[in-house]
């Protein structure tokens, strides 16, 4: 009856270990899971950032564009430069 009672205690120690191993197991599962749910919520944060950059960064050439000329084809910054050469030499001129 002994050998008996050890074989039963032992049937219920590798239940018991493989109710262990099978929690751990849906935790490990559950935890990956988890990290998978978190690194795509990242990466599509990321990707939002990038594309409001690439966006704000087209604004900003777009803007400066329209900065350095009003017609297309014409650079009124080196017209309005060049009139200011012109004007400053002319006032040295006459010092």
């Amino acid at each position: 009856m002994k050998a008996c009672g050890r074989l039963q205690m032992q049937i219920y120690a590798w239940q018991d270990l493989a109710a262990a191993q099978e929690a751990a197991a849906s935790r490990v599962s559950d935890a990956r899971d988890a990290l998978s749910s978190a690194y795509s919520r990242e990466a599509a944060t990321l990707e939002s950032t990038a594309s409001k950059f690439r966006d704000f960064a087209s604004t900003i050439a777009d803007f400066r564009k329209g900065l350095f000329s009003d017609m297309p084809g014409v650079d009124s910054y080196a017209q309005t430069r060049a009139q200011f050469d012109k004007t400053a030499s002319l006032a040295r001129f006459r010092q």
